[in-house]
């Protein structure tokens, strides 16, 4: 189980994640390989072997498409593609594109 942040928190059941609140009620119905806690109004979350992130009603805000995600801090999450790493937005836009 991850730590709350705003009163949600990542909890596995059986081999999937999914989110709860403080009374241990799942919020987001466990669907993900893997999950993080929030960070700036997302979290990243594992599906299909890509991460991508998502809100805190569990609906995809930017697709699951990268190797390995960071969570975001300052507006912008250090993602990896490919080998290469670099940063997005909130929005999904790389800022600094992807090097080695």
């Amino acid at each position: 189980m991850g730590s709350f942040v705003k009163g949600l928190a990542a909890a596995r059941q059986g081999k999937r994640w999914g989110y709860i609140d403080t009374t241990g009620k799942f919020v987001v119905n466990p669907q993900f390989d893997e999950a993080a806690s929030f960070s700036e109004g997302v979290a990243q979350v594992r599906q299909s072997g890509r991460w991508g992130f998502v809100d805190k009603s569990g609906k995809f805000v930017i697709n699951p498409q990268f190797d390995e995600a960071m969570s975001f801090a300052d507006g912008l999450a250090r993602v990896k593609v490919g080998g290469r790493t670099g940063y997005i937005n909130a929005t999904g836009k790389f800022i600094w594109n992807p090097a080695k």
